[in-house]
């Protein structure tokens, strides 16, 4: 029985090593060696470690771009505690640790793919929604393009100002909502590139 734990704790603590110092490039881009020189190493040898203090002090503070260094360096804590604990035959206090450090290697993990994740996200969502809008307003579009080509205009907001009571019949016809508050800013959008006051 011993013999499972002893290679559970290790490979686990392994694990978490060789994940976090993946977080640590992708953030710092500094390899493996850099990553146990100045986050493993001094936790090895500092023999008052408490994780929950080092734990303590990330939640206690302000989240910024570092929070995957600073989760993942609550993880190591945890990791390196269980390692010491299980080596000195607190079995117990050893797994407690070891989940503490799988939990906050997860948080790490997260927090440092989350912001990409929620900006595709988010300009998935924009994009899909321009997309639709356009779509749906695409045949006011190209009546106000052929209602202010028709005429000369001096200039384009004086035909959006000319076709909107037109194209706001349309709008209510075709049972699209366009405001009436927004009708000018929208039309003059739409008449973007078209030449005014130069026709002969």
């Amino acid at each position: 029985m011993s013999e499972c734990y002893d290679e559970s704790i290790e490979s686990m603590y392994r694990d978490v090593l060789d994940r976090s110092s993946a977080i640590y490039y992708l953030h710092l881009r500094k390899g493996e060696d850099d990553f146990r020189d100045q986050l493993i190493n001094p936790m090895l040898a500092d023999t008052t470690l408490d994780p929950r203090s080092v734990q303590a002090a990330f939640v206690s503070s302000p989240v910024t771009k570092t929070a995957p260094i600073e989760s993942m360096r609550v993880s190591c804590a945890y990791a390196t505690t269980a390692l010491r604990a299980y080596k000195a035959g607190n079995e117990l206090m050893a797994w407690v640790c070891m989940s503490h450090a799988q939990y906050w290697l997860g948080i790490s993990t997260g927090v440092a793919v989350m912001p990409d994740a929620v900006d595709q996200f988010v300009s998935g969502r924009a994009q899909a929604g321009a997309t639709k809008r356009d779509a749906k307003f695409a045949p006011l579009r190209t009546l106000a393009r052929e209602l202010a080509a028709n005429k000369n205009y001096p200039s384009k907001r004086n035909a959006a100002l000319s076709i909107k009571p037109e194209i706001l019949a349309a709008a209510k016809a075709q049972n699209i909502n366009l405001s009436e508050m927004q009708a000018e800013r929208t039309i003059t959008g739409w008449l973007d590139g078209m030449p005014f006051g130069s026709k002969q």
